[in-house]
């Protein structure tokens, strides 16, 4: 007597409702069909009518919601030939038949995303500590709406030992469109994927990655003694029972106090060499690990010493004094080098930051002080120095904050060096001169030591003596 539709399958994703709490659109019967009554029977008189029931479909592959719409016949000339309005199909004594149309809304389109990061997709951030801080936000966008996202970062430097450093997930509120963010903490330096997952109301899943390489610029540090001291060993070169020469050698590691690796690595190479003054290179290190001194190199030189760290092969340097003695057996007393310090000109020092070009600053000769530096000179009598003795004395005032002096006697007119260092070893300035015989004095002025450090040394060498004392800088 009737004809029902058949069960259906509908692509969409969106259910609408009617004022009556029925579904139209896609999933209505006007696109699913309607009942019709079979007969063209004008004595009759039938009433057809539709009641939907709709299930959301949770974990399904790609369904949505199920419909059950069931329809309902009555014969309203078996009724007595009244049509009855309002929902008459739901006394059972009017309904003749009925029967179940099931209707799945289905839908296969999975959402879309994009990660942005701090740098372009598989681009390289380079760091200026050892740990970074990862914050991405994502747009995700599905006109089914988004009800949740997980994601997951992975260690993948390793083709052969990738790992999970980290996973997360939460709800979305449903919208078509989302935009949400995190962060992921304490990145070390490596290559990382990250990828995110975000879900539909349909349970269809959508993927979008983001690959970055951390890169520590850290280099590693350095930290040396400010000197060391090499005492040549007589030996016989020639092999004639005679002793004709003396050597030494000093060893890379010998200067380091405890210099530490780079971010992320686990070793330290280091490596030697005589600093010249000229044609320094400050980026590479050079091939040898040591250093063999012999007669000639009799006195104090400057030497640079490299830290190499691994893997990553980031590299720092400090510089140091090497002190070359010998009790003169194998040595010719006229032979040596009398070395200025590193074999520098006079007015010139040089540091980790580059050339620095310095002149003495002042000096006091005859108890005379040259150059105006606004301080009081400290004079020392020459009755002190009636024993002749060579003599670094502490500077005043100590601590300072913006001049101080640093006085010191020599028992004869000589070539002479002050060096200042900082705790790690690193050069910040050197003042060279001849100076007479007797009581002398350098003004320093904390602008050109260009550090903020507050524990500093200054080291005075001359041809014979050497000696070194402690200063403290008000910063």
């Amino acid at each position: 007597m009737f004809d029902v539709p058949g069960d259906a399958e509908v692509f969409t994703c969106q259910i609408e409702y009617g004022p009556d709490g029925n579904v139209i659109g896609d999933a209505g019967p006007e696109n699913t069909g309607y009942a019709t009554y079979q007969f063209d029977d004008d004595c009759r008189i039938v009433g057809i009518a539709h009641e939907d029931k709709v299930f959301k479909i949770v974990g399904g592959d790609a369904a949505c919601y199920k419909i059950l719409r069931t329809w309902y016949f009555a014969d309203w000339c078996g009724y007595g030939g009244d049509v009855l309005s309002g929902k008459w199909w739901l006394d059972a004594s009017i309904v003749v038949d009925k029967c179940v149309q099931k209707i799945i809304v289905i839908d296969t389109v999975p959402p879309v995303c994009l990660i942005t990061g701090p740098v372009a997709d598989s681009d390289t951030i380079v760091l200026g500590a050892c740990e970074y801080t990862l914050n991405v936000e994502v747009d995700a966008e599905d006109v089914c709406g988004l009800v949740a996202y997980s994601w997951e970062l992975k260690e993948i430097s390793d083709p052969d030992d990738q790992y999970t450093v980290e996973r997360g997930s939460d709800d979305l509120s449903g919208i078509a469109g989302e935009n949400f963010g995190f962060s992921i903490e304490d990145l070390l330096p490596g290559t990382y994927k990250l990828k995110v997952q975000v879900q539909d109301e349909c349970s269809n899943e959508g993927y979008c990655e983001y690959t970055i390489t951390v890169n520590s610029g850290k280099k590693p540090t350095p930290v040396c003694l400010m000197s060391l001291t090499a005492r040549l060993t007589p030996w016989d070169s020639d092999n004639d029972g005679e002793v004709d020469s003396a050597h030494a050698v000093i060893w890379a590691p010998e200067f380091d106090r405890s210099s530490t690796p780079a971010c992320g690595d686990d070793s330290l190479e280091y490596r030697i060499e005589f600093i010249t003054g000229t044609d320094d290179d400050l980026n590479t290190a050079g091939d040898l690990d040591f250093l063999e001194v012999g007669c000639p190199d009799i006195g104090a030189r400057l030497v640079r010493v490299w830290m190499i760290s691994h893997p990553s092969n980031t590299r720092d340097y400090c510089d140091a004094v090497l002190i070359v003695q010998s009790d003169l057996s194998g040595c010719d007393p006229q032979v040596g080098s009398n070395h200025d310090v590193m074999g520098y000109e006079e007015d010139m020092t040089h540091i980790n930051s580059g050339s620095n070009h310095s002149k003495i600053d002042g000096k006091k000769g005859d108890n005379q002080v040259s150059g105006d530096a606004g301080l009081t000179s400290s004079v020392i009598e020459e009755s002190l120095h009636d024993q002749n003795q060579f003599e670094l004395y502490q500077n005043s005032p100590n601590p300072f904050k913006e001049y101080t002096m640093i006085g010191f006697y020599l028992p004869e007119a000589t070539k002479a060096q002050l060096l200042i260092y900082d705790l790690n070893g690193r050069l910040l300035k050197i003042f060279s001169a001849d100076y007479p015989k007797g009581y002398q004095e350098i003004i320093i002025d904390h602008f050109d030591l260009n550090t903020s450090a507050s524990v500093l040394y200054y080291q005075l060498e001359t041809n014979q003596y050497t000696a070194t004392r402690k200063m403290i800088l008000l910063n």
